[in-house]
């Protein structure tokens, strides 16, 4: 996963074998996640880092994560994210039909302000 993040080859600055086992091994150095990785990648990384391999998250826990990651790479807006996730969740293709529907569906459940202005019983 780190290298799918960074497109690079992980731990390059290694030329003795012995230091690189015991920094990976036993110290549990890892490359720097960068900053602007989102959080559920980070904390899916961190975790296939386990130095216990039974708390690493099994692959099927992978891949049902990767669904969510996807979207958080893909959809930058709260809203849109979760219209996703609620409705078309691990699906391969979505009509645009079934889209508007969803769309529809969510911008009629936001409840508008009234076009008169704002009053402090509103803002309230």
């Amino acid at each position: 996963l780190w290298c799918l993040l960074t497109r690079r080859e992980p731990y390059d600055e290694y030329e003795d074998l012995e230091t690189f086992r015991n920094d990976i091994c036993r110290r549990h150095v890892r490359p720097p996640i960068p900053n602007d990785c989102v959080p559920s990648l980070r904390s899916l990384i961190e975790r296939c880092w386990d130095p216990v391999p039974n708390n690493r998250p099994s692959f099927e826990q992978i891949i049902r994560e990767l669904d969510y990651i996807i979207i958080d790479y893909s959809i930058f807006d709260y809203i849109g994210r979760k219209l996703w996730v609620e409705n078309f969740l691990s699906l391969e293709k979505v009509s645009w039909n079934d889209f508007l529907f969803a769309l529809q569906n969510e911008i009629e459940s936001i409840v508008a302000l009234p076009t008169s202005g704002l009053t402090p019983e509103i803002i309230h």
